[in-house]
């Protein structure tokens, strides 16, 4: 059997963040036929659970965890606050150049016969060079899911007015990263990005002649779940608060959409992370938070309608296949949906304003046909893109 090198920033898991839950669908199809060596670990993720290793039983033959936590090695320290001041170019917090001491440890798998190594996310390519042996000729895939360049310029515009300071890093990340792009990229086998947009954009400005699509996919039930039966109505925002764009996201139906809706919903956001303040607003306004949620399926069993209000990332938002996979009508922004092929009042309904919002989630709330034909309609796109990827993946 031919030995993969699979290198991500977290141990991947069929539920959690986009980044883990892609990485395992990867994982799952590349192993088999592969013998799989996974080495994982990133300042995005610097620590494993033993539940994260559990959902790995009969894909992984070796796991090799990397620490990045700055408060045990002292250069990462060091690394981390000359990023965040300004006084380097390398991004400051999901930057995963291993130390001295990671690159002993992956120099055991130098004798490893790989015959295909597949990096998740770009920042990660320096971890995946060190465990190769000098010389290799393997190929390498990457999986550019988030174009990051992109998604920090992006991020950089959204916390302009908020946040400053964030900004200013996030331009500083953005052209680091856009420099790895123009000197990494053209040195791959293939690059996969998660839409034709980006596979556009992408090939063309780095002149790349092998990059492909392969878009975002959730595991899809036999049958489409029953709706939501709680009182009073429950609206869920699942998503990890300690990335910009979903504290936005809550802050925003916090501020603007939940005083409009006169008590008639109770919304409820899921998600690790949250900033003290974050945590102080959502107590403020009767908000559940569900930190760190084990299992999202009593969450989405219980909730009437799906939110995201997302106004910037990259890629594609795999909250919004989750909530389609979970039955749930979903309101989103064009952002959150972005490059997923899908039709405003087919599959979900657009909101961008405070006022659409509300308008939108009273609609739904007044409605339960209207829910039931965007749940019912959503679930059979997401059924349907996860079939034909098993198919190709299967081909």
């Amino acid at each position: 059997m031919k030995n993969l090198l699979f290198v991500a920033p977290a141990l991947p898991r069929p539920t959690g963040s986009g980044l883990q839950m892609r990485a395992f669908m990867f994982l799952r199809d590349l192993a088999r036929e592969r013998r799989v060596t996974l080495v994982a670990g990133s300042t995005v993720c610097p620590s494993a659970c033993n539940r994260d290793r559990a959902a790995l039983d009969g894909l992984v033959a070796r796991t090799v965890l990397l620490d990045f936590r700055p408060s045990r090695n002292p250069r990462l320290a060091l690394r981390r606050i000359a990023g965040r001041l300004g006084l380097s170019s390398a991004p400051s917090w999901d930057w995963a150049e291993p130390t001295a001491a990671m690159k002993t440890v992956l120099r055991q798998l130098h004798g490893l016969d790989v015959a295909l190594v597949h990096v998740s996310r770009l920042y990660m390519l320096p971890v995946a060079m060190a465990a190769l042996a000098p010389g290799s000729t393997a190929p390498i895939q990457l999986d550019l899911d988030d174009w990051e360049s992109e998604t920090r310029l992006a991020l950089a515009a959204l916390a302009e007015k908020a946040e400053p300071a964030l900004a200013r890093r996030y331009r500083r990340e953005a052209a680091a990263l856009a420099e790895c792009e123009r000197a990494w990229l053209p040195r791959l086998s293939r690059v996969l990005v998660c839409s034709p947009s980006d596979r556009d954009a992408v090939a063309r400005r780095h002149g790349l002649r092998d990059v492909e699509v392969a878009v975002n996919k959730v595991e899809v039930p036999p049958a489409l779940p029953a709706p939501g039966t709680s009182l009073p109505p429950e609206l869920l925002f699942v998503g990890r608060l300690g990335y910009l764009p979903n504290r936005d996201a809550v802050r925003f139906l916090v501020g603007e959409v939940l005083p409009r809706l006169r008590s008639k919903a109770r919304l409820v956001v899921a998600g690790s992370g949250a900033p003290v303040s974050l945590r102080a607003s959502l107590l403020h306004s009767d908000v559940t938070l569900i930190d760190g949620p084990e299992d999202l399926e009593p969450l989405y069993a219980r909730a009437r309608i799906a939110l995201a209000p997302i106004r910037a990332g990259g890629g594609t938002r795999i909250k919004a296949l989750e909530a389609f996979a979970h039955g749930r009508p979903l309101v989103a922004t064009a952002a959150a949906v972005a490059g997923l092929g899908l039709k405003a009042d087919e599959h979900y309904l657009a909101a961008e304003t405070g006022s659409e919002w509300v308008a939108a989630i009273e609609m739904l709330l007044a409605d339960p046909a209207l829910q039931a034909r965007l749940a019912e309609a959503a679930f059979a796109w997401v059924a349907e893109n996860a079939s034909m990827q098993e198919r190709r993946s299967g081909s």
